[in-house]
């Protein structure tokens, strides 16, 4: 009797085992048949090999982090994206002479925190002076600064190169009422 219930159990287990594997889906797509892990292979003799070596958490080299040993190459990283201060530092007061058809100078007073460059101060158009503030950003040697010249409510859209105690480069003007001009900017830190 108890041999019986043992056969029929066998069965059993032989006839859903059967039926189990027909089911799998030969057109399924093969990332749902492969090997999910690329450490992970399979010899003749279906024993699993994992090469220690490779890539633990199986991670696109495009997506890697980078290196700690490269110093060189991990500190540039680090300092374009903004986790390290950028060499420049820009705080201080400023004289910018804003040129188009008119000659603009501007008084600044900067700040920096990282990459990032505000401040306040005034912009004289011949004898008429006004509030202005600035904000900016630094990227490698390039200032991108918005100067918003408060009375008129002008903004100055300039991109500078940086220097020791100078800056140079070139600017666009919006006004409110959708003027647009285009000058250039010079100026240099008050020592």
């Amino acid at each position: 009797m108890k041999l019986k219930a043992i056969l029929a159990l066998a069965l059993l287990a032989v006839c859903l085992a059967g039926q189990a594997g027909s089911q799998i889906d030969p057109l399924a797509p093969d990332y749902l048949t492969e090997n999910q892990d690329p450490r992970r292979a399979t010899s003749l003799d279906r024993f699993v090999i994992l090469d220690p070596r490779l890539d633990p958490l199986s991670v696109d080299p495009l997506v890697r982090p980078l290196d700690p040993e490269h110093t060189a190459e991990y500190l540039q990283r680090l300092k374009e994206i903004g986790t390290l201060p950028p060499e420049d530092d820009l705080a201080g007061r400023w004289s910018l002479e804003l040129r188009d058809s008119l000659v603009r100078t501007l008084d600044l007073n900067l700040l920096q925190n990282g990459r990032v460059v505000f401040g306040r101060g005034n912009m004289i158009t011949g004898r008429v002076s006004q509030p202005a503030s600035a904000s900016g950003l630094i990227s490698q040697d390039v200032l991108y600064l918005d100067v918003v010249s408060l009375d008129d409510q002008m903004l100055y859209r300039c991109v500078l190169r940086t220097g020791v105690n100078s800056l140079s480069g070139s600017y666009y003007a919006f006004g409110p009422q959708g003027d647009v001009r285009s000058g250039t900017v010079r100026g240099s830190r008050y020592l």
